[in-house]
């Protein structure tokens, strides 16, 4: 089997190039602004996968976005053909905002692109590319496989280190920054890798979409409050009810049954080992803990509310 990967030099990019090779997947690249360069190596490959993404957070413009999520996608879905595979990296971002009381969110509910800037550009720009891919793939006859993915850590540079280290350093001022975000699902890079591989090998994969997120929901008052509970209820971060835990916003069950993926990177460890933020530690009473068992969410202590507005 021989792979395309449309961003290796990305670090998931090049995470991916070295997951297809260790299982025995050779992999080529090739400029998608290079006519002639994607003509020499996109018709022979088995699996295209179409991974670069701008999300707009690092303050891209709208062009670079456009370029990064649409048009280059679109240059190589021209010269795909029957008995091929795209994988396209796609984002829980193309979801409708649904109360709390539908979550979670599967992959059947309706696309509509929202929120403010950039999220609502980069909603609309992931959903004209998988219709882009349906479209292509309906009439060149060609599989295709969409991963829809929550915010991904663990690059080193993307939003989840910049509201890791806002928590570390301005705690107050990232509960006001951050607290519309609601409850996220941060999934590792690594393991979105991972996934990105079994849906380029998966023969059931073909034709459908899979959400693939964390398994450890949080909010920013969560976070919050795990790294600065020494700071004393004084300043009271909003949380949770009643000690429930954070619910989870979006299903991974598909991915589970059918690709045979679920995350194995921890974002607790992610934070205490350092590569997120240094560990401050929970605050001696207990008052925040992660959950125990197989339970891997946020639990308060009662009192306070819940932020549920735009997730990722």
């Amino acid at each position: 089997m021989t792979a395309f990967v449309s961003d290796p030099d990305g670090e998931l990019g090049r995470r991916l190039v070295e997951l297809l090779e260790e299982e025995g997947i050779r992999t080529v690249t090739g400029d998608p602004d290079s006519g002639d360069d994607a003509r020499r190596v996109v018709p022979d490959v088995d699996v295209v996968y179409l991974v670069a993404d701008a999300d707009g957070t690092s303050g891209e413009p709208v062009s670079a976005m456009q370029e990064e999520n649409l048009d280059r996608p679109l240059n190589l879905l021209e010269l795909l053909d029957q008995g091929q595979r795209v994988v396209l990296l796609s984002s829980v971002q193309v979801y409708a905002p649904v109360p709390p009381a539908r979550w979670p969110i599967t992959e059947g509910f309706p696309r509509r692109a929202h929120g403010g800037w950039p999220t609502r550009i980069y909603g609309q720009q992931k959903i004209e590319a998988e219709n882009a891919v349906a479209r292509y793939a309906d009439r060149r006859r060609f599989d295709y496989v969409l991963l829809r993915s929550t915010l991904r850590y663990g690059s080193g540079q993307g939003l989840p280190e910049r509201i890791a280290a806002d928590v570390r350093g301005r705690p107050r001022a990232a509960l006001a920054a951050y607290e519309g975000l609601g409850v996220m699902q941060w999934v590792a890079q690594e393991d979105v890798a991972r996934a990105l591989v079994l849906a380029g090998t998966s023969r059931v994969a073909a034709g459908e979409a899979f959400n693939v997120a964390g398994d450890e929901p949080c909010t920013v008052s969560d976070l919050v409050e795990a790294l600065y509970g020494a700071l004393g209820d004084g300043w009271g971060p909003q949380g949770l009810q009643d000690g429930a835990p954070t619910p989870e916003r979006f299903d991974g069950s598909k991915a589970s049954a059918m690709l045979g993926w679920s995350p194995t990177e921890r974002l607790d460890e992610w934070l205490t080992d350092g590569r997120g933020v240094p560990w401050a530690g929970p605050r001696s009473t207990g008052a925040w803990a992660w959950g125990a068992g197989t339970d891997r969410s946020w639990h308060r202590s009662p009192a306070g509310r819940s932020p549920v507005r735009l997730g990722w």
